[in-house]
Parts: structure tokens; sequence; C-alpha cells
């Protein structure tokens, strides 16, 4: 058994769907693009780094009651996260289209069931991590009105 505080990451579940343009956008026609769809959200990235460095680590986070949203959690799960995720029936999961070209990039984001994390289940996660040492908390939890008092209360156990 490891000596190690586990970590608990609070924060977003994304789809990336990463599109590296051949040229500038043409606004209002086509532009070639190299299409890529990954798993992505701050917090989800993070665990993901930490699990496969070998730490013990839970998120606590919202998708959509849909495919994409059971996709995420899988690829998660595989690499060792604990997704202590709870599932929104209609709502999306969300997805971040990412446009590049020539060193710069656009994004476009939908944060769909993130908004609907919540404190109970931040309270829920924490309570069926007793060896949580450690959080870490993304900042988007707490930049919308709607996922804030999660990201506060998360805050507030942590302290």
């Amino acid at each position: 058994m490891s000596t190690t505080p586990r970590v608990v990451v609070v924060g977003d579940v994304i789809t990336d769907v990463l599109a590296v343009l051949s040229g500038p956008l043409a606004t209002g026609s086509d532009t070639a693009a190299g299409i890529r769809f990954s798993g992505g959200g701050q917090a989800a990235n993070t665990a993901a780094w930490l699990a496969g460095q070998g730490a013990a680590v839970t998120l606590v986070a919202a998708v959509g009651d849909d495919e994409t949203g059971r996709e995420r959690v899988a690829e998660l799960a595989r690499i060792g996260v604990d997704c202590a995720v709870e599932r929104h029936e209609g709502y999306p999961t969300g997805t971040v289209i990412v446009l590049t070209h020539d060193g710069e990039r656009t994004m476009v984001s939908q944060r769909g069931a993130n908004l609907r994390l919540t404190a109970g289940h931040v309270d829920a996660a924490l309570a069926a991590a007793p060896d949580a040492g450690h959080l870490h908390l993304s900042a988007y939890t707490l930049l919308d009105v709607a996922s804030r008092g999660a990201g506060l209360r998360a805050l507030a156990t942590a302290r």
C-alpha cells in the first residue's frame, strides 16, 4: 500500500476536437484540415498525467449521459484514474473545438455537463477518498457561476 496521499482533481472532462488548418480559416467557405478527437479538459488531463506517474488519483467531475461521456470516463479508468464522475441526462459531455494555424489557436467551447458539478458531488467524492492529501482544482470550475460552488467547496474542505 502506498504511503503517498491520494490526489483529488476537481474539474472538467472534455472531448477535444483538434483541427490543424492547412491555411487561414476561409470564413463562409471550406478550409482543409487534419482533424483528430481526443480526451481533454484541464482536470481530466491532470488526473491522467498523475495516474501515468503512478499516483493514486481521483477525478471529481460531471459528464453527459452520452456515448462521449462514457468514452472519456472509460479512457481515464483504463489508465488508473479513480473516476468519481456523475452523469447528467439531457446535458452533453463538454467539447472544445481547437482551430490551429501558423502557431495560433482559437478555441470554441461548450462546457456542457461540466457546469452541473455541485458541492454535494464534491462532498460525496471526498468522503469516499479518506486517503486524500492533495487537491488540484481546475480554474474553469471557479470561473463559471454554475460550477463555482463545487470549486469553493473543494477549496474549503482542503483548507
